[in-house]
């Protein structure tokens, strides 16, 4: 005669003893009871009772996102004694290998399930031992659509804003607009991107990305600068020059007019001096009349006091020494330097070594 078994519905169950579980991470404890549906009730004439329930439960997972987007996560459902501790009840899996199956179409959206681990242990609280079982799943993120709609758009980025070093040194307004306008763009789609996450307090490897792309854009941006500084340093050389003469110039004319002297050569050879500081110069009753501004070689006029006529002379003006001014030579150099570039070839020499260093220093 075989074995003996008794199979019910939930009215046997209400009448036969059954553990009460709980599980920590479920949103809803009360639904464990209340949607517990019975799909089995067997009863051995051993006394071995089999009970199979069907429960939705909607569980939580503390995930980690440090290496967001190309993390593995690490989730567990936990079955502890609710109301035993481990001195009264033992809960454990089944050394049968079918102790836990899982459904071979099992998909959670998003991820991979790589492998499930089953464990049992004891958890302890302050007063007693309660005894656990758990399943673990370990779940891998599928990235590939995080390469499509984040990293490949940002790379494309990049290698625009690179652009600039293969453009000329004096197209400065499309330079200026190709660098703008790639940063904005890469803050737009950062941003869309970090909406995605949860928030978090720590930073993840997403975060790491936007922080390196965002400065090889910054990077270009100084490039630029920097060579159009060297570039315009001839010109700026040029410009300083002029206005340190200019400055010169009108210094030396200030001191002629405040305290210059004249000297005029009459026909038979004698040599009177006056002040520029007024239009007639005395000497010894004899008054010589010269404009304002002399010019070389004007021949001033000759007035003799009591003379019934205006007796005209012949004088040679010579005008007072002045300083002589520096020579500044802004000309270009004749002599040819080969080992000496200009600035224009300096700057033209970092624009064609950053074309190999940002993308050497990418990768």
């Amino acid at each position: 005669m075989g074995e003996l078994t008794i199979e019910g519905s939930e009215w046997h169950l209400d009448r036969v003893w059954s553990p009460k579980l709980r599980v920590p991470n479920n949103k809803n404890p009360s639904a464990l009871d209340r949607d517990a549906k019975i799909v089995l009730l067997r009863v051995n004439t051993d006394g071995y009772v089999k009970v199979r329930k069907r429960l939705n439960l909607d569980l939580y997972c503390q995930m980690n996102f440090q290496y967001y987007p190309f993390d593995t996560q690490v989730c567990d459902v936990s079955f502890i004694s609710s109301d035993l501790s481990d001195d009264h009840m033992l809960v454990d899996w089944t050394t049968d290998e079918k102790s836990f199956t899982s459904d071979t179409n099992f998909y959670m959206t998003g991820f991979a399930l790589q492998s499930i681990r089953l464990k049992s242990e004891s958890i302890k609280t302050k007063d007693e031992n309660f005894s656990s079982v758990s399943v673990v799943f370990y779940l891998k993120r599928e990235w590939t659509r995080y390469l499509l709609d984040i990293y490949l758009p940002t790379f494309l980025v990049i290698i625009v804003s690179w652009m600039s070093f293969w453009m000329d040194i004096t197209a400065t307004p499309a330079r200026i607009t190709l660098g703008i306008t790639t940063m904005l763009t890469f803050v737009t789609v950062a941003k869309e991107a970090r909406e995605r996450l949860p928030t978090i307090s720590y930073v993840n490897a997403l975060d790491i990305w936007f922080v390196v792309c965002t400065g090889f854009i910054f990077l270009s941006l100084i490039e630029f600068s920097v060579i159009t500084y060297i570039s315009r340093a001839e010109k700026r050389k040029i410009r300083e020059i002029k206005t340190l003469r200019r400055n010169i110039s009108q210094s030396q004319l200030s001191l002629a007019s405040e305290d210059s002297q004249f000297t005029f050569t009459a026909n038979d050879g004698k040599q009177l001096c006056a002040s520029k500081n007024s239009e007639r110069f005395p000497f010894e009753g004899i008054e010589i009349k010269v404009p304002r501004s002399p010019k070389l070689n004007e021949r001033p006029t000759l007035m003799i006091p009591g003379s019934p006529s205006l007796k005209k002379h012949n004088f040679i003006v010579t005008p007072p020494d002045t300083p002589q001014t520096p020579n500044f030579d802004i000309s270009p150099d004749n002599s040819y330097d080969p080992l000496k570039k200009t600035p224009v070839e300096i700057a033209e020499s970092i624009d064609r070594k950053c074309r190999i260093i940002f993308p050497v220093m990418f990768k």
